[in-house]
């Protein structure tokens, strides 16, 4: 699906940590954001993730590095500012203005299903 600037994302980031005597341990994220930029293929180049403090979405637009991978829904069959403060609602414990990010797709997905679409 071609990714347009206004679409939900939701980016896979799996990082691996290094501990010298230790095998290696992996751990994989989800975040929710919105597209920023894309080229005309519809390839997601820049997103937004959820914002920190009062900002629904963050200003910063980051790349889609490689090895991440995005899924994207695009505005006109969800709710996308719905979708966003759930997903702000997500916060680490203690520290409301801190998103935090999901550690399943299905966790993720049962967000967004909770939203109704338009």
């Amino acid at each position: 699906m071609k990714a347009r600037k206004g679409d939900l994302v939701l980016v896979e980031i799996t990082q691996r940590s290094y501990v010298i005597g230790r095998p290696s341990e992996e751990s994989t994220t989800f975040h929710f954001g919105v597209v920023h930029s894309a080229t005309r293929d519809g390839l997601i180049k820049t997103w937004s993730s959820v914002g920190y403090g009062d900002e629904l979405v963050s200003d910063y637009g980051r790349k889609l590095n490689r090895g991440e991978r995005a899924y994207v829904m695009p505005k006109a069959s969800i709710d996308v500012d719905a979708v966003l403060r759930a997903a702000k609602d997500h916060h680490w414990p203690g520290h409301p203005g801190q998103p935090m990010p999901f550690d399943s797709i299905e966790d993720a997905k049962s967000v967004a299903r909770s939203c109704h679409p338009i």
